[in-house]
């Protein structure tokens, strides 16, 4: 019976060294596919947001955009509309968030403080 030796085994990086690059990496990865928009599409602004985005979800009924800023334990509300912004701050370290499309609530599941924030993002009756 033949043996196939096993490869080498490879570390992964530390955590720390993809903390370092994982900014760089996600820069370039978006300069990428962002570089070159389609025919009649263009590039419209870059809307500065809290420390460490990691998360964005959209609620196409009500034009918001929401992102998860896991440095500053914030979640950026921006009307797609009109660029207005807001900011409501939730646990440590939100990284992931839902959005219902049906009822405009947002989850945000904050790491470290194992909770969920719930945002009301519905439109005003």
């Amino acid at each position: 019976m033949h043996v196939r030796p096993r490869p080498a085994f490879r570390s992964l990086p530390a955590l720390a060294d993809l903390a370092r690059i994982l900014p760089a990496l996600l820069t370039a990865v978006l300069s990428v596919l962002f570089a070159a928009p389609a025919a009649g599409q263009s590039f419209l602004a870059n809307v500065t947001v809290g420390s460490t985005p990691n998360a964005v979800g959209v609620n196409p009924v009500t034009d918001k955009i929401y992102v998860a800023n896991a440095g500053s334990g914030t979640v950026t509300a921006i009307d797609g509309a009109t660029g207005v912004k807001s900011t409501v701050n939730v646990g440590s370290d939100p990284e992931a968030l839902a959005v219902s499309a049906v009822t405009g609530m947002v989850y945000v599941a904050n790491t470290n403080s194992n909770t969920v924030t719930v945002i009301n993002g519905a439109p005003p009756r």
